[in-house]
C-alpha cells in the first residue's frame, strides 16, 4: 500500500516520513499492533485496517452481564 497520499503534507511527526530513507525505518510494534517510527510517529490499527481492506473495524460485540 502506498501511504504517500497520507502521510505527505501532513507535518509535525510525519513530516520526517516523507524522505525515503527515513519512512524506511519503519517497524511493527506488537503493543500497539501497529507500524512505528523513530520518532513516535504510528498509524492507529483500526485506521491502517480500514485503509488496507477498505472495510472499518466492527466494534466488538457488547457483553451482556445477568445479575443473579
Amino acid at each position: 500500500m502506498d501511504l504517500a497520499n497520507r502521510i505527505v503534507g501532513r507535518g509535525g511527526v510525519f513530516k520526517p516520513l516523507e524522505a525515503p530513507e527515513y519512512f524506511r525505518q519503519v517497524a511493527v510494534d506488537p503493543e500497539l499492533g501497529t507500524i512505528i517510527w523513530p520518532n513516535g510517529a504510528d498509524i492507529c490499527p483500526d485506521l491502517l485496517h480500514d485503509w488496507v481492506t477498505g472495510k472499518a473495524v466492527s466494534p466488538p460485540e457488547p457483553e451482556i452481564v445477568v445479575a443473579s
